[in-house]
């Protein structure tokens, strides 16, 4: 009898044990991806995303120095942020076309498929340059949606990332210099 309450002791223990392993195992995975699981980045997503002041990489088919200012709307489709901020970009479009030539060219680009963005977005930013397909780590976009603000050399200018708020939104406007036509 003794025989049997050491062994169901032991087992007892053992089931302890590896409970104890599991939870550590799950507190420290939770602890290393916490920041990405905060919307934060960690130090090396940090070096890697796109800095104000550097140049922006090349996509396909883009040129920079078509207009002093160019907004690139990283973008993808079933982003519920994307979503979210899409009246915002709607308004940036409008006022950039009321504004002509001598304003801000805006860019959309997506990883989604051409078949895919021009399904989601025929009926939305029209007038803006769509380009699918795009890499976002080959140019350093870390999340949807990203705005960057290019000058006619391709040098990052500005750059807005996630849900903005109205502080962000006006800086947005006042950096594309399409403050002057909007209300809000």
């Amino acid at each position: 009898m003794n025989a049997d309450r050491f062994q169901g002791r032991e087992k007892w223990l053992k089931g302890l044990v590896a409970l104890g392993v599991l939870t550590c195992c799950a507190v420290g995975g939770l602890w290393m991806m916490w920041p990405s699981l905060a919307g934060g980045a960690n130090s090396s997503e940090k070096e890697n995303t796109v800095v104000v002041g550097t140049k922006f990489p090349p996509i396909r088919g883009e040129r920079w120095n078509s207009t002093d200012r160019t907004l690139v709307l990283a973008l993808h489709i079933g982003c519920i942020h994307c979503e979210r901020e899409m009246k915002f970009y709607e308004k940036l479009v409008s006022l950039s076309q009321k504004n002509g030539s001598a304003s801000v060219r805006i860019v959309a680009i997506f990883p989604d498929s051409e078949e895919q963005v021009s399904t989601e977005y025929s009926r939305r930013l029209v007038g803006v340059e769509k380009t699918s397909g795009v890499d976002f780590s080959q140019l350093h976009v870390l999340g949807t949606p990203t705005l960057i603000l290019l000058n006619r050399d391709g040098v990052v200018q500005g750059r807005w990332i996630g849900e903005l708020s109205p502080a962000d939104k006006q800086e947005v406007l006042k950096a594309t210099r399409l403050d002057s036509n909007a209300s809000s």
